[in-house]
């Protein structure tokens, strides 16, 4: 008896991946859906861009042998995409895996909800200038000469 098999590694994705990480160290983000898939590119119709210069449709290229972090795009479904730019042969190319942050957009509601959250400016309470002398900066005057 013959028993043969390969070895399968998981998709390791190593530090902090929250939405806050992901979108300070993509390139582009953006929202889309697939519009065209092969086996060298991906051709997503953009609908939000949150971050980048994203045209109204970005190619993401593939890479030439597939991985386990790689995303299974498939045609006419809704992504949120987390997108660097990488050269490859002389040409500056947009890639994306999942430890980019790439989801469906269904299973991508913290990242959305971040995104599409205005930040609060922080509440600096009543601001008032010091009225006593011992709170304000020392300055020093200057004595003229006579």
């Amino acid at each position: 008896m013959l028993i043969t098999g390969s070895i399968g590694y998981a998709c390791t994705c190593g530090g902090e991946r929250s939405p806050r990480v992901r979108l300070d160290q993509a390139k582009i983000v953006f929202s889309g859906t697939v519009i065209e898939v092969n086996n060298k590119a991906v051709k997503i119709e953009v609908g939000i861009a949150y971050k980048g210069n994203v045209e109204k449709e970005v190619i993401l290229t593939r890479r030439d042998q597939e991985t386990t972090c790689d995303i299974s795009f498939s045609k006419g479904d809704k992504y949120l995409v987390y997108a660097d730019e990488v050269k490859i042969d002389d040409k500056v190319v947009f890639m994306t895996d999942v430890c980019a942050g790439t989801a469906r957009y269904a299973n991508a509601k913290e990242d959305i909800k971040y995104l599409e959250t205005p930040e609060e400016f922080p509440d600096l309470g009543k601001l008032e200038s010091p009225t006593d002398k011992k709170s304000r900066p020392k300055t020093r005057r200057k004595k003229r000469k006579q």
